[in-house]
């Protein structure tokens, strides 16, 4: 799939190719409460994390770790990140 043709700007094909569906994860595992409280505090936990692993990484960028429903299409509650603006 030619990328470039769906999306128009880098942003977005970051967003695509980083986009993960938590809910679908929480779906295939029979020991975490699906419940959205546990799935909402998980993608809360997440996106904190990557955000410290991804500024110790790359002091110079500015990227954004971001949780939303169906980010790109992806299932339910979902976690991206792509690069803001250009490095510094």
């Amino acid at each position: 799939m030619e990328l470039r043709k769906l999306y128009k700007n880098t942003k977005d094909i970051e967003m695509f190719v980083n986009s993960w569906s938590l809910q679908s994860l929480v779906k295939e595992c029979d020991v975490i409460n699906s419940s959205d409280d546990y799935i909402e505090e998980f993608a809360k936990a997440i996106q904190y994390f990557w955000q410290l692993r991804v500024n110790s990484l790359f002091p110079s960028r500015d990227i954004v770790v971001e949780i939303g429903e169906e980010i790109m299409g992806e299932e339910g509650l979902t976690v991206t990140l792509y690069q803001k603006g250009q490095p510094k």
